[in-house]
């Protein structure tokens, strides 16, 4: 019987807490709004986008629909530019890697929506090695656990045979959620 591997990708493979931090203050400058801190900014990441704005505004008066909004234009300017997302991790190519080639079947579980997260993994060098694709969009998003369900059912593996490697508790909450190790 086969192993199904997840992994979350921002704070878990790649290292791109400064660079949505980054995208995060250009958001909400762009909305004439103060920004938030780095750790306020790390606190979110993981969740929807939209529900994370929304975390992150708190009382303020502001659109988390607009937020997001200028939020996609920063990234996709950064890109136009041909700035890269976040490095991956040192190591994490040939931890992947190695894992694919012992016969693991390894997946993706983020926030990201899925064309973010097919660009990651393109300019990573990852895409060959994941069997299964689970982003944020549809959704729900984290912690609900509707994209773990979503990978077990596109891999046939069971819950009991799947393990959810993350870096926020959201990624826990959703892999307790789901049965999930």
């Amino acid at each position: 019987m086969k192993t199904l591997i997840l992994f979350d990708i921002d704070g878990t493979l790649v290292d791109s807490q400064h660079t949505i931090h980054t995208m995060m203050v250009a958001a909400f400058e762009a909305q004439g709004l103060a920004p938030p801190s780095l750790d306020a900014t790390r606190r979110i990441v993981g969740l929807d986008l939209e529900e994370g704005i929304g975390l992150l505004l708190g009382d303020r008066s502001g659109s988390p629909a607009a937020i997001a909004d200028a939020y996609r234009h920063a990234y996709h300017d950064r890109r136009e530019a041909g700035v890269p997302d976040g490095p991956l991790y040192p190591g994490m190519f040939a931890l992947v890697e190695g894992l694919y080639e012992k016969g693991f079947v390894l997946g993706i579980a983020t926030g990201k929506n899925m064309a973010g997260l097919n660009r990651v993994l393109a300019t990573q060098g990852l895409e060959r090695f994941i069997t299964t694709r689970q982003a944020g969009t549809p959704p729900p998003g984290k912690p609900h656990p509707a994209m773990l369900h979503r990978a077990l059912a596109e891999t046939g593996i069971p819950a009991e045979r799947c393990f959810m490697i993350g870096d926020t508790t959201f990624d826990v909450l959703m892999a307790r959620a789901a049965g999930v190790t």
